[in-house]
């Protein structure tokens, strides 16, 4: 297994961008440029829908959160992991 099958991997998959412990970006990987930078799709945060795609590099997602599926990004958003008060969002007083 080369490492562009372990890049690969990532495309298809959901995610929450972490900077700093703060979720940044929601979206999907939707394709790989060569062996260090992926192509992404960001979503609206009121809509959800498609917005702008950006290029990232792979050393920038280490700390991302990755999902299979839009539903599993949206509970995760709404009542999971990157939820109201939890370890990626602060708790608004």
């Amino acid at each position: 297994m080369g490492s562009n099958t372990v890049q690969h991997c990532l495309v298809g998959k959901y995610f929450h961008s972490i900077v700093d412990g703060q979720v940044e970006w929601q979206g999907i990987v939707t394709g790989m440029l060569g062996e260090h930078a992926c192509l992404v799709q960001l979503f609206e945060w009121m809509c959800g829908e498609p917005n702008v795609m950006r290029i990232v590099p792979v050393g920038k997602m280490v700390d991302w959160l990755f999902y299979e599926n839009f539903e599993q990004m949206d509970f995760s958003y709404s009542r999971g992991v990157a939820r109201l008060g939890g370890k990626y969002r602060p708790q608004n007083d």
